[in-house]
């Protein structure tokens, strides 16, 4: 895959990183625009915003030092699974299930 842009070719990861980049502005703007909404209407808990950026931080750098150490098929295998687990587990609780099985 390539794409000429300005003189010059971007190869396939050139591409990949500008819409990755891309899409990471797109979030990045809405959820400010969001916490914006929010921020006159509702009360975020100082408490429960900090614990929860404070896990986060250290799950990335947790994650990302298990990435390291782990080959690279074992983590698309074991995310693949994970996945399903959590799909699975998402349709069972799904009221059109519910209501198929009768609770």
């Amino acid at each position: 895959m390539s794409a000429r842009a300005d003189g010059f070719i971007l190869k396939g990861w050139h591409v990949l990183a500008a819409i990755l980049a891309f899409f990471g502005a797109v979030i990045a703007v809405n959820a400010a625009a969001a916490l914006t909404g929010h921020l006159g209407h509702e009360t975020i808990p100082p408490a429960l915003t900090g614990s929860l950026t404070a896990a986060s931080v250290a799950g990335a750098w947790g994650g990302a030092r298990f990435a390291r150490r782990v080959p690279e098929t074992q983590l698309r295998r074991a995310f693949g699974v994970l996945v399903i687990l959590v799909a699975l587990w998402m349709l069972a609780r799904s009221p059109v299930v519910a209501g198929v099985l009768g609770r």
